[in-house]
C-alpha cells in the first residue's frame, strides 16, 4: 500500500495480485474509491501473452465516451512505449529463441505459469510459505 497526492487530494494505492495471471490497483481517496485498474495476463502460446486491461472509474458528470477519449489520450504515449518494448522482445525471441527460464528457490509461480501456458487447468490452491534471506 502506498500513498500520494493528486492535486490537494491524498490518494492511497492498494494493489492486489490474484496469481499468476490477474492484478488490480485501486486508487482510494478519503471519500471512497476513485479508480481501479485491472490487468489480466492470458497466455496464448509459449511465447505470447495477451494483456487485457480495464479502467474502472466512478460515474461522474462527464459522459463515458468523453472519459474514454480522455483516458485514451493520456495513455497513448504509454501504449506506444509498450508496443516498442514488445516489438523489441519479439525481435529478441526471433534472434535468440524462446525463453529459457530456470527455477530458483524464490520462484513460486513459474510452475503454475508454465502449466497455464501449456493449456492445463489449475486447481484452486493456497500455498503458505516462509523464507529467510
Amino acid at each position: 500500500m502506498a500513498t500520494g497526492t493528486v492535486g490537494r487530494c491524498p490518494i492511497e494505492r492498494v494493489g492486489t495480485i490474484y496469481g499468476p495471471t490477474t492484478g488490480q490497483i485501486g486508487f482510494l481517496a478519503k471519500n471512497g474509491p476513485k479508480m481501479f485498474v485491472t490487468v489480466i495476463l492470458a497466455p496464448e502460446t509459449i511465447c505470447n501473452i495477451q494483456t487485457l486491461t480495464t479502467f474502472s472509474t466512478l460515474k461522474g458528470r462527464l459522459p463515458g465516451w468523453l472519459k474514454g477519449q480522455t483516458m485514451d489520450a493520456f495513455h497513448r504515449k504509454i501504449l506506444r512505449e509498450d508496443q516498442e518494448i514488445i516489438s523489441a522482445r519479439n525481435d529478441n525471441l526471433q534472434t535468440f529463441g524462446g525463453p529459457k527460464y530456470t527455477l530458483g528457490p524464490l520462484d513460486f509461480i513459474k510452475t503454475s505459469m508454465v502449466k497455464r501456458m501449456a493449456g492445463e487447468k489449475l486447481a484452486a490452491t493456497e500455498n503458505r510459505f516462509a523464507r529467510w534471506l
